[in-house]
């Protein structure tokens, strides 16, 4: 490989139909930079719908590090996001409002097992991609999540966490 030069970035199919299949679910909306704190990592923002409280439900995504600045606008499809969240946070006014129709097809209805939980979370894993999805707390109604359901059905609860499994280098 060194006599016709490096790759300069690894081709990963599966990660890009998880990177569509979010994108496509979510209608590409655009997301806001709202945070730069760690010298690494940048956090990208939308507001999906508002409660009748003053919470919201937001789009998050976390990529490595881009250089621009704070308030820059980019669409989700142009995020190659390190970690995707969907969360009930308190009411934000800096961030745009995206609205969204849920798709009842696609690759997001694959299924998820649970691999692990605590007090805090439940963790699951995905046969069908590199993926590890986390919901945090309780369902709503206070009940334990199950122990299995589909990727579509956690990122709809709002209290999720979905990265990449990194792989185990010997």
């Amino acid at each position: 490989m060194s006599e016709h030069g490096q790759m300069i970035q690894d081709y990963e199919p599966e990660k890009d139909i998880v990177y569509a299949g979010v994108t496509t679910y979510f209608n590409n909306p655009t997301m806001v930079k709202i945070e730069s704190a760690d010298p690494n990592y940048a956090q990208y923002m939308t507001r999906t719908y508002c409660l009748l409280t003053n919470e919201c439900q937001y789009l998050i995504a976390i990529v490595k590090e881009d250089y621009m600045p704070l308030g820059h606008s980019q669409f989700l499809s142009n995020l190659f996001w390190v970690c995707f969240q969907t969360r009930t946070l308190p009411k934000r006014d800096d961030v745009p409002s995206h609205n969204y129709q849920p798709s009842r097809s696609g690759v997001l209805w694959s299924p998820i097992t649970r691999v692990a939980k605590t007090d805090k979370s439940s963790t699951y894993k995905s046969d069908e991609f590199p993926i590890t999805v986390t919901l945090l707390g309780e369902s709503k109604g206070g009940a334990p999540w199950q122990d299995a359901g589909n990727i579509v059905l956690a990122l709809q609860s709002f209290q999720t966490i979905v990265t990449f499994n990194e792989e185990n280098t010997v």
